[in-house]
């Protein structure tokens, strides 16, 4: 029997730099300092950033450098945010491309994901990459809590390269940290479909000079008016009327002026979302044109938009007024050979697939709910069957903006909407029609989306990632031998929500609106005395099988605190209110009221319970 043996690079404690070129900019500086973190820390030793080689030492290599390139490693053949992890001899190059201008510690204090959508960082992605591949490491959460480093006493990475690039191009998570948003390897370059002709400003610029540009409306004496004649709220201002040409012939003279690189200053269009100095607001990168309308689309009373409204698809009644606007400027940028690509949302009330054929210069995305869907099956198959047939509809994928978060009666608080398994479902299932999509998930507290976070971060990059395994392993990883019966918690938790809460939608003109359970449903049937009290069996169950004092006994500490304690704190409190024993210390003081019914009141009676509705029989007839 003959034995092969396999080369590797062996990264031994003591034994390992991590090493980048000497003018590496800021990205590929925060990925080494990244690598040589979480390395040391498997380890048990200082792994030190260095920018040249140690004979004897094995070399961590980050970044694009004449090293990398002499090695063969070109991550330029890749789509973007793809990287190249190369094992040769006792040098280990782990790259991307990286955006030189990038400053990694102002892009670590951002506020909002849209910081993210400018300049690749690939190179911190292979880092990301390397460490779960090859050390382990697993990324729910930053910090000690939620992040796992198993301990080794070395670590090989066999002889070779691993090439490695999203499924999805598009994926946008919802917005924790700074840091998880790096660590989950979200997009590094937006796809604008949101409201654009909005950002366009054309009202700001035209109200005045134009008002046939803006919707004919009814205003608040009855008269039918221009919109800008109306006063209403600035993030639904700006309502267009679609059937006039004089409107599309500005929209073609902005698209042409941005595909062409005008300035947003020199062709007169002042910043609608910074409030300040000039912006193309839809659009990015001088590839993309945003014409979806303004949000809370309002129809127009004109002759020509009802005419061109539908009378039989009720709902979706601009479906093919919207699409066919769209069609027609596409098709007259490709006659003028104007290089772009316009963006426009499948969105009420214009969702519906259209009659009318759409250009090979326009990118579709679906609105549609999402993975909560999952506890309405005729829903989730309508829904899909939607999605499915715009891909069909157009010959190529669509992307998505869906909308698992806290809206409207879903505006729970304290109610955990972490739904897993639910967004695994969703994507993998789709998967074969989209090419990415956007998770809107609004929650009162953050740590209910980290789970749904990660399992759509995963799917996004592979698309055939094993959900159920990924998840098992969450569970083993991060509460060792209570393993089981937090899986069991996590379990109940989002069959909760997806089947008893957010499953029950109304589909209206304005989209599917949530029934939302009342109170007393909420309290005393979905999360009952007696759910609770099972489910505070788990805990106690979970923390008996840990060591006391390890860390997986402060996880489950912490996801007691954040998950089950708000539930029956507000489960408590709600009970109190429909207490008997507290509804009878209330009738005992206050007789007058609670016996009306039983006794009848007497005037001296009446005046006290009811003063300001009792009438004295002695006024004068006149009065009464």
């Amino acid at each position: 029997m003959t034995t092969l043996l396999l080369l590797a690079a062996v990264l031994c404690p003591g034994e390992v730099d991590v090493v980048t070129a000497p003018d590496a900019c800021s990205v590929v500086r925060f990925a080494a300092d990244e690598l040589a973190g979480f390395v040391g820390k498997s380890l048990g030793c200082e792994v030190p950033v260095v920018t040249s080689f140690s004979e004897g030492r094995t070399a961590l290599v980050v970044g694009t450098n004449a090293w990398s390139r002499a090695a063969g490693v070109c991550p330029e053949r890749l789509p973007r945010d793809g990287f190249i992890v190369r094992s040769l001899g006792n040098r280990v190059y782990v790259a991307g491309c990286d955006s030189p201008k990038t400053d990694m510690k102002a892009l670590l204090g951002a506020k909002s994901q849209w910081p993210f959508q400018h300049g690749e960082r690939a190179s911190v992605f292979a880092v990301y990459g390397f460490l779960e591949r090859y050390a382990g490491v697993r990324f729910y959460w930053p910090g000690e809590m939620g992040t796992v480093v198993p301990r080794h006493g070395s670590i090989e990475v066999p002889e070779g390269e691993w090439t490695c690039a999203p499924d999805f191009t598009v994926r946008e998570p919802s917005f924790a940290s700074p840091l998880q948003y790096l660590r989950l390897r979200a997009q590094t370059k937006y796809t604008p479909c949101a409201h654009g002709l909005a950002a366009l400003s054309l009202r700001e610029r035209f109200s005045g000079s134009h008002p046939e540009y803006f919707a004919l409306r009814k205003g608040p004496d009855g008269r039918l008016v221009r919109e800008p004649e109306m006063s209403v709220p600035e993030s639904h201002a700006g309502q267009l009327c679609w059937t006039s040409d004089a409107l599309w012939e500005q929209i073609h003279t902005d698209a042409v002026a941005y595909f062409s690189g005008v300035s947003a200053k020199d062709h007169g269009v002042p910043g609608h979302y910074a409030k300040k100095g000039w912006c193309w607001g839809n659009g990015w990168y001088g590839e993309y044109f945003d014409v979806m309308a303004q949000d809370g689309f309002q129809p127009c009373l004109c002759d020509n938009c009802q005419a061109a409204y539908s009378k039989t698809d009720r709902d979706q009644y601009a479906t093919e007024l919207v699409w066919g606007k769209t069609a027609a400027l596409a098709n007259r940028l490709l006659r003028e050979g104007v290089k772009g690509t316009l963006t426009q949302m499948a969105y009420p009330p214009y969702r519906h697939v259209p009659g009318c054929d759409i250009p090979t210069n326009v990118l579709v995305m679906v609105s549609e709910r999402g993975p909560w869907n999952e506890g309405d099956p005729d829903k989730a198959r309508q829904d899909d069957d939607e999605v499915r047939a715009w891909a069909r509809k157009l010959g190529r994928k669509v992307w998505l903006w869906t909308y698992p978060g806290k809206f409207g009666a879903l505006q729970l608080d304290d109610v955990p909407q972490m739904t897993p398994r639910a967004h695994g479902a969703y994507f993998t299932r789709l998967a074969p029609f989209i090419f990415g999509a956007k998770t809107e998930s609004e929650t009162d507290r953050p740590v209910y989306n980290y789970l749904n976070d990660y399992v759509a971060a995963k799917v996004a990059w592979d698309v055939k990632t094993d959900v159920a395994a990924l998840l098992d392993e969450h569970d083993r990883l991060m509460f060792g031998a209570a393993a089981d019966e937090m899986r069991g918690f996590y379990g109940l938790l989002e069959d909760k929500w997806i089947r008893e809460i957010a499953g029950r939608t109304k589909d209206t003109a304005v989209g599917p609106i949530a029934l939302a359970p009342s109170p007393l449903e909420l309290w005393t049937r979905i999360y009952s005395p007696e759910t609770l009290a099972e489910w505070k069996g788990l805990f106690a169950a979970a923390v008996s099988r840990v060591p006391s004092g390890s860390l997986e006994v402060r996880r489950i500490a912490l996801m007691k605190r954040e998950f089950l304690d708000p539930l029956v704190k507000k489960a408590e409190a709600y009970l109190a209110t429909i207490s008997i024993e507290d509804a009878l210390r209330d009738r005992a003081a206050h007789p007058d009221r609670y016996d009306l019914l039983l006794k009848g009141l007497d005037d001296a009676a009446a005046a006290r319970a009811f003063p300001t509705a009792y009438v004295s029989p002695d006024l004068p007839d006149i009065l009464l």
